[in-house]
């Protein structure tokens, strides 16, 4: 049935296979009966019910889009797709972030996995939004830094969201020295927002944990790109420092913009190796890219997952 829905959808959607609920085990459905009562028999085949039924649904779903404001969420390509093989923190987190907003009552939200000013401009024409939000990093998406968007469709409410700031940087915020963004969104709520910055907590996809026994030994997770800046080798220095025995746990991945060979993040592991010298402390390191449920999972098992960043 789903491989029909797949076909009349016309959408090449994913299928995953999980355990369902057990209900009654088998089913016979016997007309004849009802055939043979009244004279009643079936005139619409299961595909023509499928359609008329999904069609129907669409069309309701199309009406309350319609009424609903329309904000387009710009984020890069890298990082989107489900078969993708390069990664990009940025773009991951930014689908995690559009998959949450979609859900909105409020705003019709648009996911747009665009790389150039070009292809933005196609979307303003197509949808007249009245936000743009664009999930922005200096390096990754360089393309955003353009303006001239921002200032030809200047009734628009144009909003970056930038990930990994610090507080100074929200203090002295001003749209004219951040490209004609008026307003910009962190997920760190730590820190304190203001009339143009606001604050929200770190987006984590909801993933239903079968909670995990403690580990025996103390084990210290970090998970991430291995950028210099991330401090893992203060974790190093905290364990060697605090602790006989424990385990340090490292699940560092390739960056496709910044570490595609893997040089950083194999860099980060020597650093740890070199600042541990207890023979009690053990190091593990993998650096293979995991989804979000494997993610949890993997952070899951650790006694403290610590990140020292660099400000």
């Amino acid at each position: 049935y789903v491989e029909k829905l797949r076909k009349i959808s016309g959408k090449n959607f994913n299928i995953k296979y999980i355990d369902g609920p057990t209900g009654v085990k088998s089913r016979y459905c016997d007309i004849s009966k009802a055939k043979k009562l009244i004279g009643w028999e079936p005139i619409i085949s299961l595909d023509n019910a499928t359609s008329i039924t999904y069609n129907w649904i669409l069309g309701q779903l199309n009406k309350i889009c319609d009424t609903l404001p329309i904000v387009l969420f710009i984020s890069q390509k890298i990082g989107h797709s489900e078969t993708e093989t390069s990664f990009c923190g940025i773009g991951i987190r930014g689908k995690l972030t559009s998959n949450i907003l979609k859900k909105s009552k409020k705003y019709n939200i648009v996911q747009c996995f665009l790389d150039n000013n070009v292809e933005l401009e196609l979307e303003i024409k197509k949808y007249n939004p009245k936000i743009i939000i664009y999930n922005y990093h200096e390096t990754t998406t360089s393309w955003m830094n353009d303006n001239y968007l921002r200032d030809k469709y200047n009734t628009i409410k144009h909003i970056m969201i930038q990930y990994d700031i610090y507080q100074k940087k929200i203090d002295d915020y001003n749209p004219l020295n951040y490209y004609g963004f008026e307003f910009m969104i962190t997920d760190d709520d730590t820190l304190v927002g203001n009339n143009n910055v606001f604050i929200t907590s770190r987006s984590i996809p909801w993933i239903d944990l079968i909670p995990s026994n403690p580990p025996k030994i103390i084990t210290i997770g970090f998970q991430g790109f291995g950028f210099p800046h991330k401090g893992i080798h203060k974790i190093a220095m905290k364990v060697q420092d605090e602790f006989d025995e424990a385990i340090i746990r490292l699940h560092i991945p390739y960056s496709h913009y910044g570490d595609p060979n893997g040089t950083l993040a194999h860099a980060r592991v020597e650093e740890v190796r070199k600042i541990i010298t207890k023979p009690g402390i053990k190091i593990e390191a993998s650096h293979d890219f995991l989804s979000d449920e494997e993610i949890i999972k993997w952070l899951n098992k650790n006694t403290i997952n610590c990140y020292f960043y660099d400000y």
